[in-house]
């Protein structure tokens, strides 16, 4: 197999991880209860929890969590319809469209799209000259500094093994999907003066913006631990039958359940899990804005020039590609439940047979290279920590639910409420405080039985900013609830 269809296969398999896979990928949330809850992480819903918190494998569902649910991946034709072009050899990478998929990977269906801006103007990576219009690039990024990103686990597949309350579950996963995405823009502050400044625009403000965008994706092999801690036992319960004082026969029964019931339960696990790269596009550089002559600030032509480079690999399944461990621990009192899991401590991931190429555009020289740095190389990379601390309350019909996520891109909080009404019909709605700081809103149903039938549906509305210009859009989740 020559070098430039090992490239092409590369890139294809990324394209059909990132496409195909459309399952629970946190950041775009598609567990539809949860994005109508304004995001919160449910147990027993799929995707963060049991990823973040290998605890839960060992926690009994509850009635109200105990279903199976099958997302529907509405932003699956979104996604195919404009992935970018990222093998090298094929055509010029286009920097904007890196960008826009580096910040959100559009697993929910999204109203708009987003990032608009970005995809009307291209900036080809190799093309002797780009431009772009200060008002389209006023619309097209946001004026701060930006850092997004997320890690997903598309399936959760695997044979779990129940040694009983004593001995604990165990679960063998194998070949799991995941996927990461990442995007830190920083602005100088010319940069940020030429986007706020409503007046002339001088020939000679030279603005500069710095990019670093990560695309991963690779299969997980592990195993992973969880049971119950053994807790002292309350007296009430250890003294059952023995009460001399009492002969109702059924009394001590039901002390025995009220106490059951008021103790404090605790479960912990621990996974660890080897990882199988299957490809990677990263891309830093810089991009340098000049004005062509003094204009009116809506009205400025900006010429681009950029010093990027590129990295792509696709080792396939190497089994050194790197590892990560996961830990957490679960307390139950009553219908008080608080987790707090931290998934990927110590984790790292390797890829064989990466590309590095390497582009400049001098426009002052009016020069454009490419040169190709290395092939068949290794390259390394750290996989951030994620952490979750989540907490849910069911009180009278209602369940509450709050947590704190920690992700790439930053911490995120939520805060989400369900009533389920006499004619089956849950209605749901939260709050959500996302990683650029900025207040979201959710919002949705879920039907019980739809036609008497043993299948429910969720419907969740979430708007959401993960996107370069800070547009706020609509995502759509809709997943079938199997009783």
């Amino acid at each position: 197999m020559s070098l430039q269809e090992r490239r092409q296969r590369r890139c294809a398999a990324l394209c059909i991880v990132l496409v195909a896979a459309g399952g629970a990928a946190r950041a775009q949330l598609l567990d539809a209860r949860g994005m109508a809850m304004g995001g919160v992480a449910l147990p027993g819903s799929p995707g963060f929890v049991t990823r973040v918190n290998p605890g839960y494998r060992a926690v009994p569902d509850r009635s109200l969590h105990a279903a199976r649910v099958v997302t529907l991946p509405l932003g699956l034709v979104q996604t195919a319809a404009d992935f970018p072009t990222l093998d090298p050899d094929s055509a010029d990478p286009d920097l904007a469209a890196l960008a826009r998929l580096c910040a959100n990977l559009p697993w929910a269906l999204a109203v708009p799209r987003g990032d608009d801006g970005l995809a009307g103007h291209p900036v080809r990576l190799g093309a002797d000259s780009s431009a772009v219009v200060l008002s389209d690039l006023q619309n097209a990024i946001a004026l701060a500094d930006l850092h997004v990103g997320s890690v997903g686990r598309l399936l959760d597949a695997g044979l779990t093994l129940d040694l009983g309350a004593r001995k604990g579950v165990v679960q063998l996963a194998l070949l799991q999907p995941f996927v990461r995405n990442e995007l830190r823009i920083e602005l100088d502050p010319a940069l940020r003066s030429l986007l706020a400044a409503p007046g002339p625009v001088a020939a000679a403000t030279t603005a500069r913006l710095r990019l670093d965008g990560t695309l991963q994706a690779w299969l997980s092999s592990g195993i992973t631990y969880a049971r119950e801690l053994p807790l002292p036992v309350p007296r009430l319960v250890a003294a059952v039958g023995t009460d001399s004082g009492n002969t109702d026969g059924n009394d001590w029964m039901e002390r025995y359940w009220d106490a059951d019931r008021d103790r404090v339960r605790a479960w912990a696990g621990v996974a660890y899990r080897r990882l199988f790269g299957i490809a990677q596009a990263g891309l830093q550089g810089e991009l340098a804005l000049t004005p062509r002559g003094a204009a009116r600030s809506g009205d400025a032509v900006l010429d681009l020039g950029y010093d990027a480079r590129y990295t792509t690999a696709s080792p396939g399944l190497d089994l050194d590609s790197g590892q990560a461990v996961d830990a957490g621990v679960v307390v139950r009192w009553r219908t008080l439940e608080i987790g707090a899991g931290v998934a990927d401590l110590l984790a790292d991931l390797s890829f064989d047979g990466a590309r590095r190429d390497h582009y400049v555009h001098d426009v002052a020289a009016r020069r454009t290279t490419h040169e190709v740095l290395a092939t068949d190389q290794r390259v390394t990379s750290d996989i951030p920590a994620s952490w979750l601390v989540n907490a849910s309350w069911e009180l009278g019909g209602w369940l509450i639910a709050a947590d704190a996520r920690h992700e790439p891109g930053g911490t995120g909080w939520h805060l989400g409420a369900e009533r389920w009404t006499r004619a089956g019909v849950a209605l749901r709605g939260g709050l959500e405080l996302d990683q650029r700081d900025a207040l979201q809103g959710g919002a949705g149903i879920g039907l019980r039985s739809l036609g008497g039938s043993r299948l429910g549906l969720d419907l969740g509305l979430l708007t959401q900013s993960r996107t370069v210009s800070g547009e706020r859009v609509l995502s759509v989740g809709i997943a079938l609830v199997l009783q």
